[in-house]
């Protein structure tokens, strides 16, 4: 049975029944934005969920590298202690999900296409190499410590020992962003309004052919390079199941920022890329974040709304 969510209205009250077969609880995944905001008391309740529920709290790739890459971020007076905040979300996901983490987006895109073998193995993260970083970044007493960069330590200085560098998840985000807001830009020639016409159609196929094959097969492959019947392959992904998810999310992002005379955030876009990971029939996403709900989508839901239905 797939999960599924159901709106009703009682009075002046909507309520969200999550309804499951309870021998295949919901896998529940959060938004980077939900990692960021929740506290200890949120944690408990959590926990509390879990065993009364039955559900599997699972975090992601794309929430290791996010959270990762501001480890190193400076003070300022938005966040003054940026490690310590960030090193919290680690230890909050430490003590609520469970040990498996959910592939990148891209990996679950192109296992679906049937084109998994292209991805080059500098892409695919080493989850238990992850995990092992995880707890690296839980227990580390400063940043210096986890980056292997303390003074002093001639004990550290002596003996191998794993670290972490933050500034390797920077990269990527960093790359990741010059990248998208590089695609954003084209929508600039666009006619107002926007509508989703075979000029769209091609954009979002570039889109998804940077992100989904060029990126994680690092730069070595193109489409354009593999059989006809791959190259359809492909497409067909982006046609159904959570490619067509993604492809109706994106467009219609795009149209309603670009037409209300707003820029399209490159974040916004590549958060999207998150809806590959409800391949699972069983799979739920939970994010606070505005954006995934313009088209009311199925097995996506907001903070508020499953802390209330639950």
């Amino acid at each position: 049975m797939t999960v599924r969510i159901t709106q009703r209205i009682v009075g002046n009250t909507q309520n969200l029944e999550i309804n499951y077969n309870e021998n295949n609880p919901p896998i529940i995944f959060f938004d980077t934005n939900v990692w960021r905001s929740i506290n200890d008391s949120n944690i408990a309740m959590l926990q509390r969920f879990q065993q009364k529920y039955g559900f599997i709290y699972r975090y992601s790739v794309t929430n290791f590298i996010e959270l990762a890459s501001h480890l190193e971020d400076q003070p300022s007076k938005h966040c003054r202690k940026p490690f310590q905040m960030f090193q919290s979300c680690f230890r909050r996901i430490r003590e609520l999900c469970d040990r498996d983490i959910l592939p990148s987006p891209e990996k679950v895109f192109l296992a679906h296409a049937g084109l998994s073998h292209y991805i080059d193995a500098t892409w695919i993260p080493d989850v238990q190499q992850m995990a092992l970083a995880v707890e690296l970044i839980t227990n580390a007493n400063s940043l210096a410590e986890l980056t292997g960069e303390e003074d002093g330590n001639t004990e550290t200085a002596i003996m191998p020992r794993y670290i972490v560098k933050p500034s390797h998840y920077r990269r990527l985000r960093d790359i990741d962003g010059d990248s998208m807001r590089a695609i954003m830009e084209e929508l600039h020639g666009f006619n107002r309004p926007i509508s989703v016409d075979d000029r769209l159609v091609r954009w979002f196929v570039k889109l998804s052919h940077f992100f989904l094959f060029v990126r994680p097969t690092n730069g070595r492959k193109f489409l354009q390079n593999l059989t006809s019947e791959e190259q359809d392959r492909f497409h067909m992904a982006l046609m159904e199941g959570v490619g067509l998810l993604f492809q109706t999310h994106c467009m219609n992002l795009v149209k309603e920022t670009v037409n209300k005379g707003r820029r399209v955030d490159p974040n916004d876009l590549y958060d999207m890329l998150q809806l590959m990971l409800l391949e699972e029939d069983n799979a739920l996403f939970v994010t606070s974040d505005k954006t995934f709900f313009l088209d009311q989508p199925k097995k996506v839901l907001r903070w508020t709304d499953f802390v209330s239905a639950v």
